[in-house]
């Protein structure tokens, strides 16, 4: 059974003095005091970590094949749903003649007269 330091263990698992505290007071991680001082079990740990991934293993195998089966059975079809008709747009009135000229402005007309 190898015992580290909680500085040791931070180091060993790449994470801060203060995170590997949080991990003993939370109880993820096993540890006592010797001396006044944390010790951390890397061994015990060690067999939690695998223990974690086992389980979480277990349960994506579960996930897959609840995926895989029902990808298996055929669906039944759905119908899509009805979407709300839209109203065509207002047709425009026609723009009167006078409007219409008072839109386009025509060039000045150029005299033909002689200036003298």
């Amino acid at each position: 059974m190898k015992n580290l330091t909680v500085k040791a263990y931070a180091e060993l698992i790449d994470k801060s003095e203060k995170t590997v505290y949080k991990m003993i007071k939370n109880e993820t991680i096993d540890a006592f005091k010797q001396e006044g001082k944390y010790r951390v079990n890397v061994d015990k740990n060690l067999l939690k970590v695998i223990d974690r991934t086992q389980k979480a293993l277990e349960e994506a195998k579960a996930v897959l094949a609840s995926i895989e089966s029902a990808a298996a059975t055929p669906q039944p079809m759905v119908k899509p749903m009805k979407t709300a008709a839209k109203k065509p747009a207002p047709k425009q009135k026609p723009m009167k003649k006078s409007v219409k000229k008072m839109m386009v402005k025509k060039p000045p007309k150029k005299s033909t007269t002689k200036k003298r």
